[in-house]
């Protein structure tokens, strides 16, 4: 049995006291649509330009006509920024959270769409992340640790035309930094609270003159955040390692190739899960558990481990006829395991261990070139294959005593696609865009379901239990099926200034519909239909006073139909735990962000996002209940941020602060909302303050997350009628990090 993906925590933090003086008074920004925090200067001294490559090709963010924010590197060092978890709340209307019980498996939602609350592989994506090109097939490691990133991009809304199937949400997209060709170190050491120890490094060297290397690596390490009271002992400590490696060759003028292989090493502590039950659930303990002290029980080994391979080989052709060219080929493979006490109170009510294994390959082929001078055009092809088996050992030892169940599920996903897009300058003002995918998915899916017999269970032992229980019954079903779908884009964009540009357009995205894998019921696989999104999206886009104020406002209507929304379907008293296609969905809402540069030392920053997202059409089909009107999970009314980022020009060096404010509505872990899943509007401040000489050589920086010490409830589910657990957000963190690059 091979190991289970878990937690990638965060330590991105400052030191209370020297920073609370220095940066209270500072509110400090997410990355707007124009950068996730203050941007530096440019060579006048106003808002620098962000290139990004949203649209596959490099390009000016502010020239792209639909919404998109891009996270700086600089942003991602000085806040000391480890995943994608850590950006919740600094970009409006977007939720980065780990699965309650699964937290390096991303929840991740974009003006409320997403797939928050079931962690297998068989539920696709809707938010798809993408690093260095490279399409994730699942959410099972959306949240391993960042090192040495140039920069996080956020697409809001359907992608499907240049990202494919899976994306009615949007995408993230992760830039590495690329080997330079010259020798250099670069690298961070962090101490900080929780007896964490972090160190990174990333070395640049030449082979040849034509040949180009890079090698990083980092580790972190930090005790857990939680007691575990069974032991005494802490829990939901953090053990990461990552190795990645680069050869570049420029192999002539017009053609260059990149070879990307890395490995995550994950050997964290078991994942923490409180129990906030009330007092209608069975495993309820007593009144005020909801409280978030960071006290849980856990019967369950520490065994939480998983193991990350990945290989990408980018080539790049300037054909001059053809274009440029490009091909992007991947293969990844994954195995993980864990061990959990899922109930989270004394008795041994509620075991499970997961053993996961999984592989992708994925080939892109696109060429980019020009029709004459006006028309600017991206054709491509793109395969992707991806194969995950999961075997889940469950032992609901407080309402079954003595029994176990096996659940093994093997899914297996083939997606191919052809994509075009175009841009058309029919004056230097006024452009037109289309764009559209023809994409064929195949899903397969088989399912045991295996009970066994065992007075003898171990809470820590699942393996063991099974191979010293006595089968009692069990079952299997599959399933196959498969969709064509033609999606696509069209777009305006009018220059009513160099400066100033207006934008509209319409998308449909797609996502394949699948098979059921948590079936108590071989009935109950499936299959379940597509469903559809439709977005409409107008906005402006600006820089104004020489680059000194950049104003960005979107506004934007999604129809979601034929929604897949997991439910429960009763056979007898036993369900199955399934995917149904729920009715439709409105979300509609706009996100305005600003960054100034009202001297060229002081950068501030500021955003809002409204967000109107409820079902249309759902009834439940386990309970009857008619869900019209409820909002979507994880879909706060209201979040927005402000930020300042100040510069201190020394004989010897400079001074920068940061300070950053996060707020976020009320929002719920799931549509039953029941009182548990309730999370409470929730703000935040970060900060951090650093010197670095004039040389630039090295950097000492002071940083801290959550600085007021908030105690708050990220994330929740309630499984009725045994419980309700939840994850707690992470407590104040602040430590130092020393940076040096030669």
């Amino acid at each position: 049995m091979k190991r289970t993906a878990i937690i990638r925590f965060k330590a991105t933090l400052t030191t209370a006291s020297a920073l609370a003086a220095l940066t209270l008074a500072m509110p400090v920004a997410a990355q707007t649509a124009t950068g996730a925090a203050p941007q530096p200067a440019d060579a006048e001294g106003g808002l620098s330009e962000i290139v990004v490559t949203a649209q596959k090709r490099a390009e000016n963010l502010q020239s792209i006509p639909f919404s998109v924010s891009a996270v700086s590197s600089d942003f991602i060092e000085r806040n000391h920024i480890v995943d994608i978890r850590d950006l919740t709340g600094q970009i409006p209307n977007v939720q980065f959270q780990p699965i309650t019980n699964q937290s390096l498996t991303a929840a991740l939602t974009i003006r409320g769409i997403g797939i928050p609350t079931n962690p297998d592989p068989y539920t696709g994506t809707e938010v798809a992340i993408v690093t260095d090109g490279v399409v994730a097939g699942t959410r099972l490691t959306g949240l391993v640790d960042q090192f040495d990133v140039e920069r996080i991009e956020v697409l809001r809304g359907p992608q499907g035309t240049l990202f494919g199937a899976n994306t009615t949400g949007g995408v993230i997209n992760i830039v590495t930094k690329q080997p330079t060709g010259e020798f250099g170190v670069e690298g961070r050491l962090t101490l900080a609270n929780y007896h964490e120890f972090d160190a990174a490094a990333a070395v640049n060297f030449p082979l040849t003159e034509t040949l180009a290397g890079k090698v990083t690596v980092s580790h972190r390490s930090r005790d857990g955040f939680y007691t575990n009271l069974a032991n005494g002992r802490d829990l939901g400590g953090i053990n990461t390692s990552n190795f990645r490696g680069y050869l570049k060759w420029d192999a002539a003028d017009n053609i260059d190739t990149t070879v990307i292989a890395s490995y995550d090493r994950v050997r964290n502590d078991s994942d923490a899960i409180p129990n906030i039950s009330g007092p209608d659930r069975l495993f309820y303990q007593a009144p005020g558990f909801k409280k978030v002290d960071f006290k849980v029980y856990s019967d369950a080994t520490g065994v939480n481990d998983a193991n990350i391979y990945s290989i990408t080989q980018t080539t790049n052709i300037d054909s001059g006829t053809l274009g440029r060219i490009t091909a992007i080929t991947n293969y990844s493979d994954m195995n993980a395991f864990n061990i959990q006490d899922v109930d989270g109170l004394p008795a041994f009510l509620l075991n499970a261990g997961r053993d996961l294994k999984a592989w992708q390959f994925s080939q892109e082929l696109r060429t980019s070139f020009k029709i004459g001078d006006s028309i600017e055009s991206t054709i491509g092809a793109f395969y992707l294959d991806v194969e995950s088996k999961v075997d889940t050992l469950t032992m609901p030892n407080g309402v079954a005593p003595g029994i176990e169940t096996e659940q093994f599920v093997k899914h297996r996903a083939r997606s191919l696609s052809g994509f075009a897009q175009f841009y058309w300058d029919i004056t230097d003002r006024l452009r037109i865009g289309a764009g559209g995918r023809l994409t064929w998915e195949k899903i397969k899916l088989f399912e045991s379901n295996d009970t066994y017999s065992n007075p003898n269970l171990r809470p820590d032992d699942p393996v063991g239990n099974i191979a010293s229980g006595t089968f009692v019954t069990g079952f299997s079903s599959s399933g196959s099926d498969t969709w064509t779908n033609v999606g696509g884009k069209l777009s305006i964009d009018y220059k009513v200034t160099p400066g100033t540009m207006l934008y509209g357009y319409y998308a449909r995205g797609f996502k394949s519909g699948g098979f059921n894998g948590r079936v108590t019921d071989p009935r109950d696989i499936g299959p379940y239909d597509p469903e559809f999104v439709d977005t409409f999206e107008a906005g402006f886009k600006s820089d104004l006073f020489d680059r000194r104020l950049r104003f960005n406002l979107a506004l934007f209507l999604n129809k979601w139909r034929d929604m897949q929304v997991g439910q429960s379907v009763y056979r007898g008293a036993v369900a199955s735990s399934v995917i149904l296609n729920a009715g439709r969905a409105v979300t509609k809402g706009f996100e305005a962000e600003m960054q100034a540069a009202p001297v060229d030392d002081l950068r501030i920053s500021a955003s809002v996002g409204y967000l109107d997202a409820h079902y249309k059409e759902f009834s439940d089909n386990a309970t009857g209940i008619d869900y019209a009107g409820v909002p979507l999970p994880y879909a706060p009314k209201w979040s927005g941020a402000a930020g300042i980022d100040y510069t201190i020009h020394t004989a010897g060096g400079k001074i920068v602060s940061q300070a950053q404010y996060t707020y976020q509505g009320t929002r719920w872990g799931n549509y039953t909302q029941h009182p548990t899943e309730r999370l409470r509007p929730l703000s935040l401040v970060n900060a951090n303050i650093s010197y670095s000489p004039e040389s630039d050589r090295w950097s000492v920086t002071l940083w801290s997350r959550n600085l007021f010490n908030k105690k708050y409830i990220a994330s929740a589910l309630d499984v009725p009628p045994l419980f309700s657990f939840a994850s707690y957000g992470a407590p104040r963190q602040y430590g130092v990090d020393f940076g040096f690059k030669f």
